[in-house]
């Protein structure tokens, strides 16, 4: 059954009156199992930060909010207008990937999820049981993308891609009324950038951040509230939210990252970033076996958990970079959404793993 409601009876509903239906017409396509508790609010607001273990997406119009009073139906606040919105841009930054880098001669591959030493990364590891042994979720698959370079793929990507500005304009282009949509219910500055996109080098970065009050050293790194206020100097420096950093300090990266040829203190990586928060964290890796290994003793890793992608550069392998790009970030960012929460369908975190 479907019911429409205009603008009037919308402000009825949020003011805590009732409304009376008229039917020309219902069909019964199920029977439901519960009736809905809802609730409606007017006018458009941000989920505030202390919010952000309980914010669930309700059911969002021009007009106001209506929710599931049971926060356990986020099923049901799922079937919203705005939601629908938020995910269909979503949908579209894929899209908008996939259709750029295959334009300029990318391949697409699709690598393991389970692998059998922990990949790099920030984040907690987590171990499955694989038959009489253990797995790992991989966290990132760079290392295969690396091994299909070597194995002579000219260049691969993984779902997403690297080519932002291409996505910020498909984006403006393609989903004006959704973005317009989203930002009635969800307020926010209009995402701005330049083209080309800016780059600044790290020790850059470290001077307009000590000029504006940061103590830091030249090779420290940056912790999330310095992002946020280097995203904050570079827009009102530079009219853009988006942005890349590069040479970061070596100390600060990864095993296989190249270190910068002419200053051995720095590396040719660089981070991305969007409203002062990071989308991607890539570089140009090292591609040469011997160093590789070298470099990788320095870290203190086993080299036997990591033999076969050592392996894979002792044929020759051609210089190479990349990076892995968040999807809900990018969305959350383009859109000013204040909570990630919201751009992602069905949110996991520490306290949820259901539905």
């Amino acid at each position: 059954m479907s019911v429409v409601l205009d603008e009037k009876d919308m402000n009825d509903v949020a003011e805590g009156g009732e409304k009376k239906l008229s039917k020309k017409e219902l069909n019964k396509l199920a029977k439901a199992a519960k009736i809905a508790e809802l609730k409606a609010q007017k006018g458009s607001s941000q989920p505030k930060e202390e919010e952000a273990e309980d914010v669930s997406v309700g059911m969002y119009g021009s007009y106001g909010m209506i929710q599931s009073t049971d926060k356990k139906d986020i099923v049901f606040t799922k079937l919203s207008e705005i939601d629908a919105n938020i995910h269909g841009q979503e949908a579209g930054v894929c899209k908008l990937f996939r259709d750029t880098l295959t334009e300029r001669g990318f391949i697409e591959i699709h690598t393991p999820k389970i692998i059998s030493a922990a990949s790099e990364g920030g984040a907690n590891v987590f171990t499955v049981s694989y038959f009489k042994g253990s797995a790992y979720l991989a966290q990132s698959p760079q290392l295969y993308k690396q091994m299909a370079i070597a194995g002579d793929f000219g260049k691969v990507l993984e779902t997403i891609g690297a080519v932002l500005i291409s996505i910020f304009k498909g984006l403006k282009r393609d989903y004006a009324a959704e973005i317009e949509a989203v930002g009635r219910q969800y307020p926010a500055e209009p995402f701005e950038f330049c083209e080309p996109a800016l780059i600044l080098k790290y020790p850059e970065a470290v001077k307009m951040l000590r000029e504006d009050g940061v103590e830091m050293g030249d090779e420290d790194d940056l912790s999330t509230p310095v992002e946020k206020q280097l995203g904050r100097l570079v827009k009102e420096k530079y009219k853009t939210d988006f942005f890349i950093l590069d040479k970061f300090p070596l100390a600060v990266r990864p095993f296989y990252t190249m270190p910068d040829p002419h200053d051995p203190r720095y590396s040719n990586s660089y981070d991305m970033f969007m409203r002062g928060e990071e989308i991607l964290s890539g570089a140009q890796r090292i591609h040469d076996a011997e160093f590789l290994m070298e470099r990788a003793k320095h870290h203190n890793i086993e080299l036997e958990k990591i033999q076969a992608y050592i392996d894979s550069f002792k044929y020759g392998c051609p210089p190479h970079a990349g990076g892995g790009i968040g999807l809900e970030r990018v969305t959350m960012l383009f859109l000013g959404l204040h909570n990630i929460r919201l751009a992602s369908m069905f949110p996991r975190d520490p306290k949820r793993i259901t539905p």
